[in-house]
């Protein structure tokens, strides 16, 4: 029942695909230097079944004999130092105070970051309509409302409870089982992966209508601002109204079927 068993060396050649990797390191180990030789073999060593262990601390040399037909071509691999551009980064204790600020924000700009996006906070809660532009975005802050917070929190909450009474049942069966626990995680947050997977596809639909506006203002003559921030608006309407709809059909689903999970963002 032995993975790998144990043959003498002139069956060797008859042994798995891993024998034979085996086989080949050896070859390799013996035209290193005395130093290298020992760091390898112990490392190499390290990693095999005890079966193969036994066989190769005992017979090394003769694995080598016995492989060395299959080592046809040396393989080696060149680095062109002339040809790379090597661009040095100093370390953050070379750096000073003022360089650290530069480069790094600190804890007033993530300040100043959440000050500026109350104005909107407030617009959303009061269920307002608010246009994308340069401005002003709603993207980013789903979970910012005091809603988004509380399904957030939800989420988090079940899916939790979900592998901890997981891992209680196995405990009273006395057995481990990490990738059964992997799927009921999974499955518990499965529409939150839906749900980001939406709100990937709306950036992806969005920067594709920019990148398309790009291109026909290099065939034709450019449109103005404005109507370029209202195609794009139109376009961020859109993908917003075809996520609500989906939200709509997801909850009206659940509420159909008690035992699904509550649909999230």
């Amino acid at each position: 029942n032995l993975p790998y068993p144990t043959l003498p060396h002139h069956h060797l050649r008859n042994q798995s695909t891993h024998s034979s990797q085996i086989c080949c390191s050896t070859q390799r180990v013996l035209s290193y230097s005395q130093l290298e030789r020992d760091y390898y073999t112990k490392t190499l060593s390290s990693a095999m079944p005890p079966q193969l262990r036994n066989v190769y601390d005992a017979e090394a040399p003769v694995l080598s004999e016995v492989c060395a037909d299959l080592i046809k071509v040396k393989k080696t691999v060149r680095i062109e130092v002339d040809s790379n551009e090597v661009f040095l980064v100093p370390h953050i204790d070379d750096m000073s105070e003022e360089e650290i600020l530069t480069i790094w924000y600190d804890r007033p700009d993530y300040d100043l970051m959440k000050q500026s996006f109350i104005p909107i906070l407030r617009k959303m809660m009061r269920g307002t309509n608010i246009e994308e532009t340069d401005k002003e975005t709603v993207r980013g802050l789903e979970y910012r409302t005091r809603e988004g917070a509380l399904k957030r929190q939800h989420n988090k909450v079940h899916s939790i409870h979900a592998v901890l009474d997981e891992q209680e049942r196995q405990l009273s069966l006395g057995i481990h089982d990490v990738e059964k626990i992997s799927e009921i995680y999974g499955g518990a947050s499965q529409h939150c992966s839906m749900s980001a997977r939406d709100l990937g596809e709306m950036d992806e639909e969005f920067v594709r209508s920019l990148e398309s506006l790009d291109q026909s203002s290099h065939h034709g003559k450019p449109k103005k601002m404005g109507g370029i921030r209202k195609m794009i608006r139109h376009v961020r309407r859109q993908s917003l109204t075809w996520k609500s709809n989906r939200s709509l059909s997801s909850e009206k689903s659940d509420k159909e079927d008690p035992l699904a999970s509550p649909a999230s963002e």
